[in-house]
């Protein structure tokens, strides 16, 4: 699976969307 990020994500929010919202711009 996908390591979590460090930047504060919502409960409940799909994972693949909040990858697409990461600091470098990047898909983890």
């Amino acid at each position: 699976m996908l390591e979590q990020t460090t930047f504060n994500a919502p409960d409940g929010a799909p994972y693949q969307l909040i990858t697409l919202q990461n600091e470098n711009g990047m898909r983890v």
